[in-house]
């Protein structure tokens, strides 16, 4: 079998707002149209290595479709030389791209869904991020902003309501996010001890999150809410205080086998908030909650 390359063709409601959507907001080009004169039926769009195409469906094939999902469990993935510029240029034309977001395969990515469902993901290695101090704190405080816009209008009652994560409540997940970044902070001063802090694997983190909700369950509201704006604070002020060599080097702390001290940072901040804020919304999303 000989195959010499692979186009999605991807079935939309309207193929004229598609192309401008892929024009003006990623800057695709078309490369063929189908037909060339006549009342566009199909079109295959470029941007450097990329490649899709879009075919206009018919009314039945709408009323057929209208009733399922674009792209159940498909996304389809654009390399990027800096994910960060991206969403910020997307965002601030006013776009409804989601936060960057750390990927188990090593990369950053942000999605966006074109005007037809369809997700797109941007995504560059980690390893190659122009990460800076700056883009931190600032990843740091947008994505803590979202978070608490989330949880601001909710009762007391709504707070403590079990099962929300699992058996989780929202605030047992409050008490789980400021626990992580305490965990960080305690390794940083083990650190300066001149001690070797052990790092938590993978196969630990289970057993871990149920120390934390443990120690934590019985603690009230309030309690919870001081420490979780307490850890926080601390976080910001340990970044504000490191330098961006520290912050930034893969071989600045040994103990960390080679990441840097923002991705540990990141992990359990910004990338945090957005992984428990997206639960707590599908948990509002259903009925009764």
């Amino acid at each position: 079998m000989r195959i010499s390359g692979m186009i999605p063709v991807l079935g939309v409601a309207d193929i004229e707002r598609t192309i401008a959507f892929y024009q003006d907001v990623l800057g695709f080009e078309i490369v063929e149209r189908i037909p060339p004169k006549r009342k566009l039926f199909r079109a295959r769009m470029r941007l450097a290595g990329a490649e899709l195409a879009f075919a206009q469906l018919s009314p039945k094939e709408l009323a057929r479709y209208a009733d399922r999902v674009a792209t159940p469990g498909v996304v389809f993935t654009f390399a990027t030389e800096d994910v960060l510029e991206l969403y910020d240029a997307l965002k601030e034309k006013g776009h409804d791209i989601g936060s960057p977001r750390l990927t188990p395969v090593g990369t950053m990515a942000c999605r966006l869904s074109d005007p037809d469902g369809y997700e797109l993901s941007f995504e560059q290695p980690i390893g190659e991020l122009a990460m800076t101090k700056a883009r931190l704190l600032d990843l740091i405080r947008a994505e803590r902003a979202r978070f608490e816009e989330i949880i601001a209008p909710l009762s007391d009652s709504q707070m403590t309501e079990p099962n929300v994560q699992g058996k989780w409540s929202v605030k047992d997940i409050l008490a789980h996010v400021s626990a992580w970044e305490e965990h960080v902070l305690e390794m940083l001063e083990a650190d300066a001890r001149g001690e070797t802090p052990a790092l938590i694997t993978w196969a630990e983190v289970d057993r871990i999150n149920e120390q934390f909700y443990q120690k934590n369950r019985d603690r009230s509201l309030e309690d919870v809410r001081t420490g979780f704006n307490r850890s926080l604070q601390r976080m910001l002020d340990m970044v504000e205080a490191r330098s961006e060599e520290e912050l930034l080097s893969p071989e600045r702390f040994a103990w960390l086998r080679g990441t840097p001290l923002w991705l540990m940072v990141a992990s359990d901040t910004f990338d945090h908030y957005t992984e428990h804020g997206a639960r707590i919304r599908a948990w509002l999303g259903r009925p009764g909650a």
